[in-house]
C-alpha cells in the first residue's frame, strides 16, 4: 500500500471543495424530483470509477508512478503559488486559473455532466454551454485559494487501468482546521498529448460530475436547456463579479 505524506495540500483548489467548500448552486430551487428518464441517465460514483479503470476483474491494478507523480506535482505547484509572498492575490489567481485549465479536462467533464442533453443540443447550445461550464468551474473554485487552511495530503493507493490511459489516485486530507480527515480520489485520463488530466473528484464517495449531472439534468428536464444555459450564465457572471 502506498502511504506517502505530501507536505502540500491542494484542498482549496481542486479536491477538498466537495466537503470543505460545497459546489455553488446555479439555482436555489432545484427540485428533488427527477423524471424517470433523467434518473436512468445518472451514473453512480462507483460505476464511474469502474468505467475509468476497467472495473473489477477486467481491470488490472498497477502503478507506473506517473499518475502518482502527477498528483504530487499538482500539489506542489499549487501550494508554491499560494505561498508566494512576492505575488499579489490578483496575480496568484491568474496563475491558478491557467494551472487549472492545464490540469483539468473541463471539456470531457462538461460533456459527461450534460449527458444525453449534450447529444441532442444544437451546435450553438453546445458552444454556449461548454464555454459557460468551463468558466463555472474556474470561477467557482480558483478564487477560493484565499480560504486555504493548510493540512497534510496523503496518497493511499494508486490504481491504473491496464492500458495506462486511466487512473484513480486515492488520497486522504488530514489536519484541516475544523474538519475531519477527508477521503478524496482523483479520477484521471490521458488527453490527446498523452498527459494526465483530472476528469472527476470523488470526496467520501460523492462524485463531483455525477452530482452535477443529476442537478443540471433536473433543471433541464423541468425548464429546458435554454433556461438552464441562461441560469448558468447568470451564475458565472455573479461569480466573476464577486471575485472582482
Amino acid at each position: 500500500m502506498i502511504f506517502m505524506r505530501i507536505k502540500a495540500c491542494v484542498c482549496c483548489i481542486f479536491v477538498g471543495f466537495i466537503f470543505v467548500m460545497p459546489m455553488p448552486a446555479i439555482s436555489g430551487f432545484f427540485s428533488s424530483e427527477k423524471d424517470n428518464n433523467e434518473a436512468s441517465d445518472v451514473i453512480s460514483a462507483e460505476d464511474q470509477a469502474d468505467a475509468i479503470t476497467g472495473g473489477g476483474a477486467s481491470g488490472e491494478e498497477k502503478s507506473s508512478g506517473e499518475a502518482e507523480s502527477f498528483v504530487m506535482d499538482l500539489s506542489d505547484k499549487v501550494l508554491s503559488i499560494i505561498n508566494d509572498t512576492n505575488t499579489s492575490d490578483e496575480e496568484k489567481e491568474k496563475k491558478l486559473r491557467e494551472f487549472f485549465v492545464n490540469s483539468v479536462d473541463t471539456e470531457w467533464m462538461g460533456k459527461f455532466v450534460l449527458g444525453r442533453y449534450f447529444r441532442t443540443a444544437s451546435e450553438e447550445q453546445k458552444q454556449q454551454y461548454m464555454t459557460l461550464y468551463h468558466d463555472y468551474l474556474i470561477w467557482s473554485y480558483v478564487p477560493r485559494f484565499k480560504e486555504y487552511k493548510g493540512g497534510s495530503f496523503y496518497i493511499i493507493k494508486v490504481k491504473e487501468e491496464s492500458s495506462g490511459n486511466d487512473a484513480i489516485v486515492q488520497t486522504e486530507m488530514r489536519g484541516i482546521k475544523e474538519s475531519p480527515n477527508i477521503r478524496v480520489d482523483y479520477m484521471m485520463h490521458r488527453n490527446g498529448d498523452g498527459n494526465f488530466k483530472i476528469i472527476d473528484i470523488v470526496g467520501e464517495g460523492i462524485s463531483l460530475i455525477t452530482t452535477q449531472r443529476s442537478d443540471f439534468g433536473g433543471m433541464i428536464s423541468q425548464k429546458g436547456l435554454d433556461y438552464f444555459i441562461s441560469k448558468l450564465e447568470s451564475k458565472v457572471n455573479s461569480l466573476k463579479k464577486k471575485s472582482a
